[in-house]
């Protein structure tokens, strides 16, 4: 221990094995109903659904489009490096 460290009455040493028993407990004091009453609601609202359904086809189209970019790319500098 430091001398500048005994000299704070609050500091204590923690191990990485005391966080990992508070964690524990900590979760283990919550039941897995405790999760499902905070987390997960108690009617699927489909409007929400409606939402993210339409950022899932949105992400799915942007990424298809990346690959045929991607593709097109490839082919032109494959072309222009042929006719060098």
């Amino acid at each position: 221990m430091k001398n500048d460290e005994m000299n704070y009455p609050f500091y204590r040493t923690l191990s990485s094995e005391d966080i990992i028993n508070d964690q524990q407990s900590m979760l283990e004091s919550y039941s897995s109903q405790d999760f499902e009453y905070i987390f997960m609601p108690k009617q699927m609202n489909p409007k929400c659904f409606d939402i993210l359904k339409d950022i899932v086809m949105q992400e799915r189209t942007a990424v298809f489009d990346l690959k045929i970019l991607t593709e097109v790319i490839n082919c032109t500098y494959f072309l222009l490096f042929i006719r060098l």
